[in-house]
């Protein structure tokens, strides 16, 4: 099964307000792991960080074929343009 039809399918079964919140904790996860990665001990942490970065990505995709309209999907590619130009002129300072 690929995996655009394993999302619309999960999309389907949970409902999209459901997984909009399991995005949510699964980003809050991410968060936890990620301060216990910078602030652990050398090497620990990491394993448990790309655990929920994993999560994340996956929930993300889920949201984004949920919203898969040009309207949306164009304001997706500016906002990440404008803020790849916001970061390039921090590295110019």
């Amino acid at each position: 099964m690929e995996k655009e039809e394993i999302y619309r399918k999960l999309l389907t079964k949970f409902g999209t307000s459901n997984q909009i919140l399991k995005l949510a904790e699964e980003c809050a996860e991410l968060a936890q792991a990620a301060i216990k990665l910078a602030v652990g001990p050398a090497n620990t942490g990491a394993v448990s960080f790309v655990r929920e970065m994993v999560d994340v990505e996956i929930m993300l995709e889920q949201i984004k074929q949920l919203l898969d309209d040009p309207v949306f999907v164009k304001f997706h590619a500016d906002r990440k343009e404008e803020v790849l130009k916001y970061l390039e002129k921090l590295l110019e300072v």
